[in-house]
């Protein structure tokens, strides 16, 4: 437990540096100030998504940098029963003249136990209104 601890309050406080919660499109290649030393993440690996028992929704919203004109949402949801699981996710960040929309949809398939494999499909739109 203390490790798991330790790990969090590392990830966190890493994490500090993080401006959106969605992958970073053509223009800016990082999303990080730092390097990303991340835990796993269960829910977007769809490889895993089977073995999650429970349908869930996750959404965030942020101003990040407290700037009033920059803005960041997510919205993901997810569910896997019966060695089969499927996700979807929508981001988009921006400001008025700069967005990037990603849609994303993963599925996961469990033939045995311990063995599963899952792909996803990405889609980046990157608007630009320099008008």
């Amino acid at each position: 437990m203390k490790i798991a601890v330790i790990l969090i309050i590392v990830k966190v406080a890493i994490c500090a540096f993080d401006y959106r919660e969605a992958p970073p499109a053509a223009l800016f290649p990082f999303s990080q100030a730092a390097g990303d030393s991340s835990l796993p993440d269960a829910i977007s690996n769809p490889a895993y998504m089977p073995r999650i028992q429970y349908p869930y929704l996750l959404f965030s919203g942020s101003m990040p940098y407290t700037l009033s004109d920059f803005y960041a949402s997510t919205l993901q949801a997810g569910y896997g029963a019966k060695g089969f699981g499927v996700r979807a996710v929508w981001s988009r960040s921006g400001i008025e003249e700069y967005t990037e929309n990603i849609a994303e949809a993963g599925i996961g398939y469990m033939p045995v136990r311990y063995v599963s494999a899952g792909a996803f499909i990405r889609y980046y739109n990157l608007a630009i209104d320099t008008a």
